[in-house]
């Protein structure tokens, strides 16, 4: 007799929602990449300043910098992650 894996166990429970699963690990995937950017536009900004030091004024673009690395970060924790939690919620909750 063989054992059932975890994948067999976690398409039996999702029924006939299987590709809900699998859009979940794509928007997962796609919400860690974009979670990542901010970090590079921040390291950006860093190379920027070090670039221009002693003269701090020729460091260019630092607010477009700035501003990329916030809406990236909005972006990956409200848009990307959440997308399919309605639907879960009522799969499992049985709610309309």
């Amino acid at each position: 007799m063989k054992k059932e894996s975890s994948m067999q166990k976690l398409f039996a429970y999702a029924g006939n929602y299987k590709y809900l699963t699998i859009a979940s690990w794509i928007l997962s995937a796609v919400s860690a990449l974009i979670a990542l950017l901010p970090f590079y536009y921040i390291w950006r900004i860093m190379r920027e300043v070090v670039m221009a030091a002693p003269d701090y004024s020729k460091a260019q673009n630092l607010s477009v910098l700035g501003w990329s690395a916030v809406g990236y970060a909005l972006l990956s924790m409200h848009c990307c992650a959440p997308t399919l939690q309605p639907f879960t919620y009522r799969r499992i909750c049985g709610a309309p």
